[in-house]
């Protein structure tokens, strides 16, 4: 458990989010929780205008390789008309995940 709180920066997931969220995308709560088979599990309630904005994040968000499993597991329309949405998803930090291969080339 110690280890994995060390390999958990909010930096580097605030960072991704800040990269990957469309305009009309907002994020109102983020609750990361361990789960031994699936490692960090993040729930992440969103508002936004449309299923397609939601939709758009989740794209982006699959396209960074930090975040897989991607699902709503709840969605609703608020008083305002806005999309409230629930979403959970596996995340490997960037400190835990493996170096890529291709690095220096042997003689």
């Amino acid at each position: 458990d110690l280890i994995d709180r060390r390999t958990f920066s909010w930096t580097d997931l605030f960072n991704r989010f800040e990269t990957t969220l469309p305009d009309e995308v907002r994020i109102a709560a983020v609750r990361p929780r361990l789960d031994r088979a699936r490692g960090i599990v993040l729930t992440i309630n969103v508002v936004a205008r449309s299923v397609d904005d939601v939709s758009l994040f989740m794209e982006h968000l699959e396209g960074t390789g930090a975040f897989a499993n991607l699902r709503p597991t709840e969605e609703h329309f608020n008083e305002q008309g806005q999309l409230e949405s629930v979403l959970e998803m596996s995340y490997v930090p960037a400190a835990a995940r493996p170096a890529k291969a291709g690095g220096a080339k042997q003689p």
